[in-house]
């Protein structure tokens, strides 16, 4: 029990962290450059609370190296992804992608690969997650036809689904490794960021060479959204990583998409907008299909 409280919370450190994403691409816009400023900054951020908080010790092995180097290139992938969809779209509209993706990849990934069970309760929450994605697909391809928007948004939303739904999946290979091979959830978050770090300075290196604009519009205000966002992911990615010991992979993303989903909306004024109407029907149908899983 106490280990769904803690994914409850994680939830919250979730949804939060997305508002403070949207906030700080409405004041920043969403070039190649602002994207990998803000990626290069948030892993500062979590580092040092890494740091900061003790317990987190440097640990080494082949397999985890080959795995965090994936997982950094798919972080630095999705923060380019992402600020691009925030530009695009509203706050409730990039959660639903992600967090769709981040339930469905994982799901079918632990079930495929890991032997955890497939019940009837979780192949009707897959298709109803799935139902989600058209409604939510169909409702912008209607305002296209309308006029109210250019499209050409699907790329980006498929990016973000199924980049971050690979951070599950990543995360799951890790914990799943026998110890012999892999290194404790910890430290390899701290692996990770490690490696995006690096990653980042020499893409921002690189962009700083061929004269790409490297500043921010705000610097205080922006750090401090970067900051914020930063610390509220990195608490909520260790949180489920020690969760994936005791709930399934296949249990503990659903909830946390529902509760993320949910939340986005409610905290949608906050980021300047409001949800569109096919936006809450995607929502609804996605936390029908999660309340299978608690049946």
């Amino acid at each position: 029990m106490i280990y769904l409280l803690w994914i409850s919370g994680s939830t919250v450190l979730f949804s939060v962290q997305f508002l403070f994403k949207k906030l700080f691409q409405k004041g920043e816009g969403s070039s190649a450059g602002t994207a990998m400023l803000s990626c290069f900054i948030s892993t500062v951020f979590s580092i040092l609370l890494l740091i900061v908080k003790g317990g987190t010790t440097f640990e080494f092995s082949w397999f985890s190296f080959v795995v965090a180097t994936l997982h950094g290139l798919r972080a630095i992938a999705m923060s380019l992804m992402s600020i691009k969809v925030l530009e695009k779209a509203n706050l409730s509209v990039f959660s639903l992608f992600s967090q769709l993706g981040g339930t469905l990849l994982p799901f079918l990934f632990a079930i495929l690969f890991y032997g955890e069970a497939l019940t009837w309760q979780k192949s009707v929450c897959m298709l109803l997650l799935s139902a989600a994605i058209y409604f939510e697909m169909a409702g912008k391809k209607k305002e296209k036809r309308e006029g109210k928007n250019k499209g050409g948004v699907a790329f980006w939303y498929m990016g973000v689904f199924i980049l971050n739904g690979l951070s599950g999946v990543f995360a799951k290979i890790n914990q799943s490794a026998p110890d012999s091979i892999a290194v404790s959830p910890s430290a390899f978050t701290l692996l990770e960021k490690l490696i995006v770090l690096i990653l980042s300075a020499v893409i921002l290196f690189i962009f700083r060479k061929k004269g790409v604009r490297l500043k921010l519009n705000r610097p205080a205000v922006s750090v401090f959204y970067l900051g914020a966002e930063a610390i509220l992911n990195t608490v909520a990615n260790l949180i489920l990583l020690v969760a994936l010991d005791y709930v399934d992979a296949s249990v503990q993303y659903p909830i946390v998409t529902g509760g993320i989903i949910v939340l986005s909306l409610l905290l949608e004024p906050l980021s300047g907008s409001k949800p569109k109407k096919h936006t809450v029907t995607a929502a609804a149908v996605s936390l029908i299909g999660l309340i299978f899983l608690i049946l």
